[in-house]
């Protein structure tokens, strides 16, 4: 069976503060995440839990957050 959120069965999303108002950052399916000890110019590296043994990185590129470890799939 699907879900509507995929195989991850959760919706993950973050909203940063910009100029004029909320900006989404990411929006996908998630099992979950987990914030890392890891920071680029004070902001945490982000793990996103879904299915399989590797987990993407999502960190601060300087003007939002970018996919910093890729999975394959």
């Amino acid at each position: 069976a699907s879900t509507c959120s995929g195989a991850a069965g959760g919706q993950i999303s973050l909203f940063l503060m910009a100029a004029g108002g909320w900006k989404d950052q990411f929006g996908f399916p998630a099992g979950g995440y987990r914030i890392l000890a890891r920071r680029r110019s004070g902001y945490p590296d982000i793990e996103i839990e879904g299915p399989g043994m590797c987990q993407p990185v999502w960190g601060w590129t300087g003007r939002g957050y970018g996919l910093v470890k890729r999975c394959e799939r």
